[in-house]
């Protein structure tokens, strides 16, 4: 946003007007911000950062309001494990010098106790990150028990299989790159990510962009 000022002999000025219509430099919050349970009572959080040229000092992490952790700016995951059972709000803000970011969307995460009678089983917990993509991603998913087989397969919209691969079954949360399928996506479009642990099957659908 520019302007001349008529009474200081005419001078262009400039101002930054950012998006959220604020003046000034902007410090954004960390990207793509997420936080899945980790059964039975932990808590997998994950984001990626602002821009690639421009990082912050550090990340800072919020559980119910009051700060839980701070990690350094190269790191883009957290784990949290020993809740007890209650309601738990997540969310997260970048540092910059003595400035902070605005802060994330917050994620509640529900732990129940082992020992309730009557909790159902925790299902099985996936998602893709990040979504949409373009040159690469990483299917991130939770087993709540151990499964004795674990497969993913890659489909198009026309349902044909474009790949295939054993992946980890032992209970915890894992992390399968996807660079070695990428090369079967052959341009933007939409595809879906068939997970299967023994009898649970999870759909996930992926957006590719060139």
């Amino acid at each position: 946003m520019g302007w001349e000022q008529g009474t200081t002999g005419f001078d262009i000025y400039a101002m930054r007007l950012n998006g959220n219509g604020s003046l000034g430099m902007e410090y954004p919050a960390p990207h793509g911000f997420d936080a899945v349970l980790v059964p039975p009572d932990g808590v997998h959080v994950t984001w990626m950062h602002p821009s690639q040229y421009f990082l912050p000092d550090s990340y800072y992490i919020y559980l119910n309001g009051e700060l839980l952790q701070s990690v350094p700016a190269t790191q883009t995951t957290y784990d949290v494990s020993g809740l007890d059972p209650g309601d738990y709000t997540f969310y997260m803000k970048a540092r910059y010098g003595d400035i902070y970011s605005p802060q994330t969307y917050s994620i509640l995460i529900s732990v129940v106790s082992n020992s309730d009678a009557t909790a159902p089983n925790p299902p099985l917990v996936a998602r893709l990150h990040p979504n949409p993509f373009r040159d690469s991603a990483s299917l991130v998913y939770t087993v709540p028990k151990a499964a004795s087989a674990g497969r993913m397969r890659l489909y198009n919209l026309k349902g044909q299989k474009l790949a295939e691969q054993e992946i980890q079954s032992g209970m915890g949360t894992h992390t399968v790159p996807l660079d070695e399928i990428l090369p079967s996506l052959s341009g933007t479009g939409i595809y879906f990510i068939r997970l299967e642990l023994d009898r649970e099957v999870l759909i996930l659908k992926a957006v590719h962009v060139n």
